[in-house]
């Protein structure tokens, strides 16, 4: 599952940094932020019942949902698309 998320980060590509190269540092952060709050969340409610599965599981989704924000920015932002297909 772990690994799960890091393969997706590496599709998703390098979208933080071109946010940031451009100017936009403000909306990185609070993407990341709205990521940290989910992973917070997600371990409160499944590491006590599933342990390490559910830190995979929430971290996994946090990155997952980090990575469509930062996509989403980049292509309304910047209009260019960080996905690898």
């Amino acid at each position: 599952i772990y690994v799960l998320g890091i393969i997706l980060n590496a599709f998703f590509g390098s979208g933080g940094m071109i946010l940031n190269i451009s100017g936009y540092e403000r909306l990185t952060a609070l993407s990341m932020f709205s990521s940290v709050l989910l992973n917070i969340c997600l371990n409160l409610l499944l590491v006590p019942h599933y342990g390490m599965i559910g830190t995979a599981i929430s971290f996994s989704a946090s990155i997952l949902l980090w990575n469509l924000i930062v996509s989403i920015l980049v292509k309304r932002k910047l209009n260019l698309k960080t996905i690898g297909l």
